[in-house]
């Protein structure tokens, strides 16, 4: 489990406070103005993040992006320049909006972005999955055992609020006559509110299993629960402040745990091409044939890449 309480102030509180500083560098940006070019990188710089974000929730169409955000940072630093060089002509105003633009990229790809999480042993490759109440979007009791009726991937999502998230069902849907081909069933696990999940169920037009984690207690169970993941300020629309760790688990018929992904950063996921590997390599196999046969966990580093593979034993 995971307490990001003030990281979810911090997303709400800089995206406002980064807007409301761009809607004034724009205005003192305008051609002919005394200083529009040290304004105009001021804008560039603490606009980035924002115009980020705003684009994100809008397309919602990009499951990962790189953990640096090199381009926004290529921006904000040249923006920067251009604020803090022109203070003989605009003051010192631009340059200290530009710090707030720099300060708050750093903020968001150094910190805010990662979890810090720690590896939950219930999702260790080899484990069964624990049997776990959950609810379909419709309204119905169900669980984790009933769901596996064959090799099953499950994703584990924040809400309709996260554009990656979004954007990861979108790539699934996509890929599922693919992933049914490979004999495997897809259900989709979220702790928003059911009628957010039928809303999403409807968006997209795959037989996938949508279901809803009521009060989050499978995640708590699983250990993979973020108290205060969800940026403040959502709980009008009807969240809690609580969600979950964004997991990706692929078990065989038996429910024994074939595949973890465990990222540590929520802008990084797996792609649908590595559950087909995954599926593939093991063929949805039986527990007494996953340690001769071999599993996979995943966890992603401070560098953005993967971590080695680690496999189940009695695989060379």
């Amino acid at each position: 489990m995971v307490d990001r309480r003030r990281k979810s102030i911090f997303m709400s509180g800089y995206t406002a406070l980064a807007s409301g500083m761009s809607v004034v560098a724009a205005s003192r940006a305008r051609p002919g103005r005394r200083g529009a070019l040290a304004w105009a990188g001021a804008l560039v710089s603490v606009g980035s993040l924002p115009a980020f974000a705003g684009m994100s929730m809008l397309l919602q169409r990009q499951a990962r992006i790189s953990t640096g955000l090199p381009v926004m940072g290529a921006a904000v630093g040249v923006g920067s320049v251009l604020a803090v060089s022109g203070h003989r002509r605009a003051g010192w105003r631009p340059g200290a909006v530009s710090m707030v633009g720099a300060a708050g990229y750093l903020a968001y790809t150094r910190w805010y972005s990662w979890f810090g999480r720690d590896e939950s042993p219930a999702l260790e490759v080899g484990r069964t999955l624990p049997d776990l109440p959950l609810v379909t979007a419709d309204g119905v009791e169900t669980s984790t055992a009933a769901l596996v009726t064959a090799p099953t991937v499950f994703v584990i999502y924040r809400g309709n609020w996260c554009p990656l998230c979004v954007a990861q069902v979108r790539e699934l849907a996509a890929s599922y006559r693919e992933l049914a081909a490979a004999g495997a069933r897809v259900v989709l696990v979220s702790p928003q509110p059911a009628g957010e999940t039928a809303k999403l169920a409807e968006r997209f037009d795959a037989p996938m299993d949508f279901v809803v984690d009521e009060g989050n207690r499978a995640a708590r169970a699983l250990g993979i629960a973020d108290v205060g993941g969800t940026p403040a300020g959502l709980g009008v629309l009807g969240y809690d402040s609580e969600t979950v760790l964004p997991t990706v688990v692929i078990v065989d018929r038996d429910g024994v745990i074939l595949f973890s992904d465990q990222t540590d950063n929520y802008r990084v996921r797996p792609e649908p091409a590595m559950y087909l590997e995954v599926l593939r390599e093991t063929g949805g196999m039986s527990a007494s044939l996953v340690g001769r046969r071999g599993g996979r966990t995943r966890r992603t580093g401070r560098s953005g890449t993967p971590r080695p593979v680690v496999r189940c034993s009695g695989e060379p």
